[in-house]
């Protein structure tokens, strides 16, 4: 079977033998392996027990990122701190997909008092032999416009972080937190 549901936890596998694993809380990818090697890093401490998020994967953040002060939600929103509803798989030849999904009537009622508008969440995870592709949709279900940020914070695992390399960013403004250099 491509996917199945144990411990709150989606399992996914490819024909080829790629695999994957999504937590319900947070809607998390915790692990992607193509040819027998992991490439997500999740870390050793993180708790699995939906007491906090998930530390590593791909966390979903939303509607903010970091903190802001207007706002009293945790850092990165409320996403990646309430368990999503697993929604289904769609299977092809190609690509193995599963659907999740979070509205505004499934986080707790502090969350919503901070942020009152009427959402709806869609999160769709397809791997295929050698790719992982994630894709957020949101939705807004309120009858006035709202502001929010989303991102999915990936972290990979990467064997030598000193022989990593970002390419692509040439002409784009950035900071880098590590240097502390703006460009």
């Amino acid at each position: 079977m491509p996917a199945h549901e144990n411990n709150k936890v989606i399992s996914l596998e490819h024909p080829s033998g790629s695999k994957a694993e999504i937590a319900l809380f947070g809607a998390t990818l915790t692990s992607w392996i193509v040819d027998d090697i992991e490439r997500i890093f999740v870390s050793k401490q993180a708790k699995r027990d939906g007491s906090k998020a998930i530390r590593g994967g791909i966390p979903i953040c939303f509607p903010i990122f970091g903190t802001k002060e207007k706002i009293a939600l945790p850092q990165h929103g409320f996403a990646r701190n309430n368990y999503w509803e697993y929604l289904g798989i769609v299977n092809d030849n190609d690509e193995v997909s599963v659907r999740f999904g979070l509205k505004d009537t499934q986080i707790p009622q502090e969350a919503r008092s901070a942020w009152p508008h009427s959402f709806r969440l869609t999160y769709t995870v397809s791997l295929t032999a050698k790719s992982i592709k994630t894709f957020l949709n949101v939705k807004n279900e309120d009858e006035d416009t709202f502001e929010f940020n989303t991102l999915l914070h990936t972290y990979f695992s990467v064997p030598d972080v000193t022989k990593s390399a970002v390419k692509g960013l040439a002409f784009c403004e950035y900071i880098d937190k590590v240097d502390s250099i703006g460009r």
